[in-house]
């Protein structure tokens, strides 16, 4: 079959609300594999609760949402992530007080399940050694193994992040404001990992991002959120000059 055909994401009739606010209003998305969606919105459209209905987060009042044809809809976060399903949060989540190499090394070590105990040990094994550097080649932090989390740029702890969840070997990346925060160059270099990550890896990519110039130039497909619904749907030049879009989100000037 057609990689190009393959769905990875389902989403029917997703709905959130709580109490009298509706944070998703029957959201319908498709996404196919190797695919880049970004899904973006003015703040308060429901970009972060959708994430977390996806994710196992939240559940939902309404809607079915399937993973690989797999039905996972209110199933338990961590149940989620180990069918493939990995995320990322605006606030990054690293190991401050370990090295690069042991950040990565820790869902590595866990995904070959060997157990916490043989932390030591397992960084002596070669292939646990090897695909630690592997994962930190791939993002560009070789050449920071030995550093500690905390000493790190922002930029290069949400570079960390990316890493650590590429260890675990997903299929789905679910990354919430990728770019928030960072200088110029370091969104340049993200938005490069991004592209990496999609074209060499063949992981499917879905975004929520402020950034309009990044959103352009990465995305594949584009779906705009406006309080809880989907406005448009398309590629990233029809969207561009959508009216409704332009009206709700991007306003009169064009990144």
């Amino acid at each position: 079959m057609n990689s190009e055909k393959i769905e990875v994401l389902r989403i029917e009739g997703l709905k959130k609300s709580f109490g009298k606010l509706q944070a998703v209003g029957g959201v319908d998305l498709v996404v196919k594999k190797n695919e880049v969606r970004a899904i973006i919105g003015p703040n308060g459209a429901g970009k972060s609760t959708f994430f977390n209905l996806i994710s196992g987060d939240l559940k939902p009042d309404a809607g079915k949402v399937f993973f690989n044809g797999n039905p996972i809809t209110g199933m338990a976060a961590h149940r989620i992530a180990n069918m493939g399903v990995a995320r990322s949060f605006q606030i990054t989540s690293i190991f401050p007080d370990l090295t690069v190499f042991e950040n990565v090394m820790i869902p590595i070590v866990v995904q070959q399940k060997r157990t916490m105990n043989m932390f030591r040990a397992a960084k002596k094994i070669a292939e646990v050694n090897d695909a630690t550097w592997e994962v930190l080649t791939k993002v560009g932090l070789k050449y920071l193994a030995g550093a500690k989390g905390n000493a790190l740029s922002h930029g290069d702890k949400k570079r960390l992040e990316i890493a650590i969840i590429l260890a675990r070997k997903p299929e789905l990346l679910l990354l919430d404001e990728p770019t928030a925060g960072m200088s110029p160059e370091e969104t340049d270099s993200t938005v490069h990992l991004v592209k990496q990550l999609s074209a060499d890896l063949g992981i499917t990519i879905v975004f929520t991002e402020h950034d309009m110039k990044v959103v352009f130039s990465i995305s594949d497909y584009i779906s705009v959120l406006q309080q809880g619904v989907i406005i448009a749907d398309g590629l990233p030049g029809d969207v561009r000059n959508n009216k409704r879009v332009i009206e709700a989100y991007i306003g009169e000037k064009k990144e």
